[in-house]
């Protein structure tokens, strides 16, 4: 199976979570387009970061349909859902590092995706330079800043270009400088061509 060329639409048709005996989700229908920026609007606990998993494939629906441009991928096999999740950028709502240094971090998804070296480091270093993170290269990303670690994070799922980007309250813990810097990078830098979906339980973000 190829990847998608574009994704136009991600629809949820009829999806329900269970997790043990205990349902999650229920009848959850949800159509997205890429026409902009798709926002998802809750509460804390109303389930929107279980959506997102369930969108970036991490969590399969108990009942129900994922489809992409209309065509369903509930029932894709282990190895065609991995070919998608090469096109997905799933940003956490709390930033997750492994033990080593922000620059091999940041590197991570273009090994998994086979880019020489010399181009990996090329990337990375000008994404440490755009985010304002490369005298930091060197460092353990937990002595960054809850700021520049939400920074780098984003840097990461940015890194590779993914035609899906999934945003999971990605402004939720910051100071209003650092939201104003996301928001800025998201209208001027995110391409037309990526699909992009937003969660977050501020009304006002929304409107902006």
């Amino acid at each position: 199976m190829k990847e998608f060329q574009s994704v136009d639409s991600i629809t949820l048709e009829s999806v329900s979570l269970e997790i043990g005996s205990k349902l999650i989700l229920s009848d959850l229908n949800l159509s997205l387009s890429n026409s902009g920026i798709n926002c998802i609007l809750g509460p804390n606990g109303s389930g929107k970061s279980l959506t997102n998993k369930i969108i970036s494939l991490l969590l399969g629906p108990t009942t129900g349909e994922i489809k992409w441009n209309n065509k369903s991928i509930t029932n894709f096999t282990i190895p065609q859902k991995a070919i998608l999740r090469r096109q997905i950028g799933y940003m956490a709502q709390k930033p997750i590092f492994l033990k080593k240094s922000l620059f091999e971090n940041i590197e991570l998804p273009l090994i998994i995706r086979n880019i020489p070296r010399e181009q990996r480091q090329t990337l990375v270093d000008k994404g440490l330079k755009e985010f304002d993170l490369f005298e930091y290269r060197n460092n353990s990303p937990y002595k960054l800043s809850l700021g520049q670690q939400q920074r780098a994070s984003f840097l990461r799922t940015m890194i590779y270009h993914p035609q899906v980007l999934i945003l999971d309250e990605p402004t939720s813990a910051l100071d209003p400088s650092n939201t104003l810097w996301f928001e800025n990078y998201m209208t001027n830098n995110v391409d037309e061509q990526q699909f992009v979906l937003l969660t977050t339980h501020d009304q006002f973000q929304v409107k902006r």
